[in-house]
């Protein structure tokens, strides 16, 4: 049972209290697919999959079981944050956006002080942004920093990427932002959010070891000693980016049916066009025509 930082009242026995830190709340959830069979099931898991008020859940018991039906019983509206797409072209929206979330949360302790350098903007949670409080050339010194800032988020890639032989880490504080906010703004503004690296990692290349971007014009081997698989201590995948590949495969992964390890345990993949022969045939990872990216979870 998912809650708000201020909720008061009693758990059902058969639930988990999880404290959230605000009160709105975003589930995420990663469902491992084997083979393209799996489709039918893995949309039925999906519908049964959800996030729901005790009311819509006591509801949905009576729905299904037929229990103490009631006549015209209907399931009460699914609690989502009706939340209007932002409008481009209007730079105020963002603010807009920002108070009413703040409205609906409370401001944590340690972002208070944050909020306060904004008092010049007269920025009220819940409420919208007064435009009209401004002259023309204030508004336009506003427009010209929110320019500047998109910039510097847009801009943040190399400062959050650590390169290691043509693989882009992450942060180790990646989902634990603290202070640093251009950090979190750069998640939000190209992955919308992200697991911690103890709950998963993603890494990414667009190119070799030696620096040369990636292509599917060339001819590529992944190779992996045995004991890099066996820390994963979980599922792991390969996936390509870019692109539309030759035959709908788009990942491997540790399940994938066709893929085999060497002998001494060791696993060779083959990312290219076309597929290898014999053996290996499982192992092939098709790459698109032109530039590629490859991003490997685990």
């Amino acid at each position: 049972m998912i809650v708000g930082p201020k909720w008061q009242g009693d758990v059902l026995n058969d639930l988990e209290l999880l404290r959230a830190p605000a009160n709105a709340v975003w589930l995420i959830g990663r469902i491992l697919v084997d083979a393209p069979d799996d489709l039918p099931s893995l949309r039925s898991l999906q519908t049964r999959t959800l996030l729901e008020t005790p009311d819509m859940r006591n509801e949905r018991r009576i729905l299904e079981t037929k229990e103490l039906m009631r006549q015209r019983t209907i399931a009460p509206v699914e609690p989502v944050a009706a939340w209007p797409a932002l409008n481009g072209a209007d730079p105020f929206d963002l603010f807009d956006a920002g108070v009413r979330m703040l409205g609906e949360s409370p401001i944590g302790e340690r972002e208070l002080a944050t909020f306060e350098e904004f008092a010049a903007l007269k920025l009220k949670p819940g409420h919208k942004f007064n435009a009209r409080a401004f002259s023309g050339a204030e508004l336009a010194a506003v427009r010209a920093g929110i320019a500047e800032g998109l910039a510097e988020i847009r801009g943040a890639a190399r400062r959050y990427s650590r390169p290691v032989e043509g693989w882009s880490y992450p942060e180790s504080h990646l989902g634990h932002f603290g202070d640093d906010h251009l950090y979190r703004a750069y998640i939000a503004e190209t992955a919308i959010g992200a697991l911690e690296p103890a709950e998963a990692m993603v890494v990414t290349a667009a190119a070799n070891s030696a620096g040369w971007p990636l292509s599917g014009e060339n001819r590529y081997v992944l190779s992996f000693r045995p004991e890099m698989l066996r820390t994963t201590r979980g599922c792991w995948s390969f996936a390509v980016h870019e692109g539309n590949q030759p035959n709908g495969r788009t990942a491997l992964t540790d399940t994938t049916q066709g893929v085999k390890p060497s002998p001494d345990g060791s696993l060779q993949l083959y990312l290219r066009r076309a597929q290898p022969e014999g053996e290996w045939a499982g192992n092939w990872l098709p790459a698109p025509a032109g530039p590629l990216r490859l991003a490997l979870r685990v």
